[in-house]
């Protein structure tokens, strides 16, 4: 409510400057005498000043509440298109990296855990779970030359969005998933007894039994609703409860 005030209240100051007989034009630049230097402009009409500023504190309040400097994802208006890039904490990332990195992981760790599906897009992944694509941003930024300290930088967010994801209850099995990239491909630590990797290797298997992975035809059985999965679909989980099981045992 005050944010709406504030902008309430300077449009209605921009809206006075501009109506007001006061409110002069930009100055004009008379054409010098030819035996002078080039012309200068000596100042600028204190109206003028007050109209740029007010129509900046206008903008910024409106960006501000429109969330756009705390979104998880943000416009990039680049070419002239909106394209969407992804924000985690303080950490931004333009459409061109994200492709850059799921390229790099698709042709360099997933081989070793073929999970995924390298025809979905980077937004079809962050739609479906954000933790899952941070995962495979942060694989990717492993020994990562463009920008060596992406991956550094990604561990504190990550670790702050994987603990949150794991206390919405319940779970989907591409949270599995997730879990299963990541035990294969931790994330950095300053000591091994700070790693949560056997913790997260629980996790991940209590989580795959609670939502039933280890009967994929029978999973109506641990769901609260009526559900039916295509051939495709149960295909999928099974390949997931054979990758938490191969995890879990390394």
């Amino acid at each position: 409510m005050e944010m709406e005030k504030e902008i309430q209240e300077l449009r209605r100051q921009l809206a006075n400057q501009q109506s007001s007989p006061a409110a002069q034009p930009p100055p004009t630049i008379k054409a010098p005498p030819s035996d002078t230097a080039s012309p200068r402009i000596s100042s600028i009409p204190s109206q003028l000043d007050q109209y740029i500023n007010s129509e900046q504190a206008v903008n910024s309040l409106l960006d501000l509440r429109s969330g756009l400097d705390g979104a998880s994802q943000l416009r990039n208006l680049q070419n002239g298109q909106g394209r969407l890039a992804r924000r985690l904490e303080g950490i931004t990332l333009s459409q061109e990296q994200i492709q850059n990195l799921f390229h790099r992981f698709f042709k360099l760790f997933h081989p070793f855990m073929p999970l995924l599906e390298p025809a979905k897009t980077p937004d079809s992944y962050y739609d479906s779970s954000p933790l899952l694509f941070w995962i495979i941003i942060s694989v990717a930024a492993r020994h990562y030359s463009p920008d060596p300290s992406l991956l550094p930088s990604l561990s504190t967010p990550i670790s702050h969005l994987l603990w949150a994801t794991l206390a919405d209850v319940p779970q989907s099995y591409i949270v599995v998933k997730a879990l299963c990239i990541l035990c294969t491909w931790p994330l950095p630590i300053s000591s091994t007894s700070k790693d949560p990797t056997f913790m997260l290797h629980g996790l991940m298997s209590q989580i795959a039994l609670q939502i039933g992975l280890h009967r994929p035809s029978h999973a109506q059985d641990f769901a609260r609703f009526k559900i039916e999965f295509r051939e495709e679909e149960l295909k999928d989980r099974v390949k997931t409860w054979v990758a938490c099981n191969m995890v879990s045992q390394r």
